[in-house]
């Protein structure tokens, strides 16, 4: 019965991302079940879809939306794909047959591993800091009419 279970499972998966092989963890994408031509473009779609969406800096109550194209974000689909398919494929017949056996009940996520430029993010947040540096102001006192205010002091950002 175990020799036909471990059959099967290899036929399903022969070429094939195991089950259980994700990549960003449980809510990202599941890549199991695809062969690597069909992670490649299952994971390209999905990549692409996210730099679509801006990262959100903050700052108290300021934000800065950065689109990821511009700071040169690149992502290394291939080698993410290679990772998936190699879940299963690393280790002697008898450790990755434990591992085939583990992603039936918990899987195993796939860092995205890429880049960005550095120079690009360098500007974006130069852009930034113009907006968040402000100048010191000493603490002090004024008086103004006969009364006295306190002029708080501000450390230079």
């Amino acid at each position: 019965m175990v020799v036909l279970a471990i059959l099967i499972d290899s036929a399903l998966y022969y070429n094939k991302v195991h089950t259980g092989v994700a990549i960003a963890g449980d809510s990202g994408l599941s890549l199991g079940g695809l062969t690597r031509d069909e992670a490649v473009a299952a994971l390209t779609l999905y990549v692409e879809d996210a730099q679509d969406n801006p990262i959100v800096l903050t700052s108290g109550d300021e934000e800065w939306s950065v689109m990821p194209d511009d700071v040169g974000t690149e992502i290394n689909v291939e080698k993410a794909v290679a990772a998936a398919m190699d879940v299963t494929r690393r280790s002697n017949f008898f450790g990755d047959l434990f591992k085939r056996f583990q992603l039936y009940f918990s899987g195993e996520e796939i860092a995205l591993e890429g880049t960005i430029d550095s120079t690009m993010m360098d500007n974006v947040l130069a852009e930034i800091a113009e907006g968040l540096d402000l100048p010191a102001v000493n603490a002090g006192l004024t008086i103004d009419g006969g009364e006295v205010h306190v002029i708080d002091g501000q450390k230079e950002m």
